[in-house]
């Protein structure tokens, strides 16, 4: 691995958690309605995007996070799960303050839910790997 790469790898979490801070913080009226995306979905998957369409989207947020931190240091894999975690918390907290955004506990469990799939799957799928080492 080069030295440019290894530098991308390293600051692609945080860029990725920067604009998740930005897009929990826009106003609800500039993120795209979920009917929106309903339009062209088939019938099947509306009813589950229509009751946690919300949720579904922060879980894939930071599960994206999630892989980007476990990506950019393997060997630090549980460390960087738990800032993960932390930072789905802290964001929350963060639009408790926000006048035209609310906070709820179930943004908080997608986000810590999203990170949770991304080390489950880290684990089931890389089961010599358990101590967090890259290969």
């Amino acid at each position: 691995m080069t030295a440019n790469e290894r530098i991308r790898r390293r600051w692609m979490p945080w860029a990725w958690a920067a604009l998740i801070f930005v897009l929990l913080s826009l106003p609800a009226g500039l993120v795209p309605e979920e009917e929106a995306m309903e339009s062209w979905l088939p019938l099947w998957l509306q009813a589950p995007l229509e009751l946690w369409g919300d949720k579904i989207v922060h879980a894939g947020l930071f599960a994206v996070l999630a892989f980007l931190a476990w990506r950019s240091r393997p060997e630090r894999w549980c460390k960087g799960f738990l800032w993960c975690a932390a930072y789905g918390a802290l964001t929350e907290l963060y639009q408790l303050f926000l006048p035209y955004r609310s906070a709820e506990w179930g943004d908080v469990a997608a986000d810590v839910g999203g990170v949770a799939l991304v080390a489950v799957v880290l684990v089931l799928f890389r089961p010599g790997d358990r101590g967090g080492t890259a290969r």
